[in-house]
């Protein structure tokens, strides 16, 4: 059965919903958190589609689980109740981050004392295993480690970029934040979702400007294509939001 299009804004949504406050708009904790959970939900989609007992089946699943995600997505991103008052299980700042890691002997090893590490699982996990000379000058190290991450980011590079001289220190700045918003990403992912957990095809990208970006000057089409380029990369920056908000807590 060929599949529906959806053709326009379906009856759950609001536009000034997606509308960002000033104070949350530059909020890396905030973004981190409306992003996660999207992400979160997103992935665990995609593992019922591949899970036969977990897939959704009929419209009752599909109505349930729509209604769940909704109700978190709003809570997560709630402007109104105070951070302290969101429950424990709104999207929690992961507690450990460690971008570099010394590997313990006794985490390769299981019941027969040894355990190799399988080349998928470095694959996957986007981490490396550096063997690191200690013997050698901090100088020496420090150059050594450049030159590995500067071929190390040519094959695995950032989410963003930043313009200019390439540099190490790249941060997602207000910029972001401002460009993410202009192009309702939030809005552009749940719209979208919607449409991958009731099998229709999504809004065209000409429906998607006019559905988000109502009475604007501009190419619809072209509009519409970056708002979920613009999507992808944000989803892509969870980690990296992170590592920079645990990195200005110290």
């Amino acid at each position: 059965m060929p599949q529906r299009r959806l053709v326009e804004a379906p009856h759950w949504f609001r536009l000034e919903a997606y509308d960002v406050g000033k104070l949350s708009r530059y909020d890396p904790t905030w973004w981190h958190r409306a992003l996660s959970i999207r992400d979160d939900w997103q992935s665990d989609f995609e593992w019922r589609c591949g899970n036969q007992a977990a897939r959704l089946k009929t419209d009752a699943d599909r109505d349930h689980y729509w209604k769940a995600f909704l109700e978190h997505a709003n809570l997560v991103q709630s402007e109104t109740l105070p951070r302290h008052m969101l429950p424990e299980w709104v999207y929690p700042l992961p507690t450990h981050l460690y971008p570099i890691e010394e590997l313990p002997a006794a985490a390769l090893q299981n019941r027969r004392k040894s355990r190799a590490i399988a080349k998928w699982e470095l694959d996957v996990s986007g981490k490396k295993v550096l063997l690191v000379d200690l013997s050698a000058p901090d100088t020496t190290l420090s150059e050594g480690f450049r030159a590995w991450l500067s071929i190390a980011r040519q094959e695995n590079p950032l989410p963003i970029t930043r313009r200019g001289p390439k540099t190490l220190n790249v941060k997602i700045t207000k910029h972001h934040f401002k460009t993410w918003h202009d192009y309702r990403v939030l809005a552009c992912f749940d719209l979208d979702y919607f449409t991958r957990i009731y099998e229709m095809k999504p809004l065209s990208h000409e429906r998607l400007f006019d559905t988000l970006n109502p009475g604007s000057a501009g190419t619809p089409k072209n509009w519409g294509a970056a708002a979920r380029k613009a999507l992808k990369k944000a989803l892509r920056c969870v980690e990296l939001l992170a590592h920079q908000i645990k990195g200005r807590a110290k």
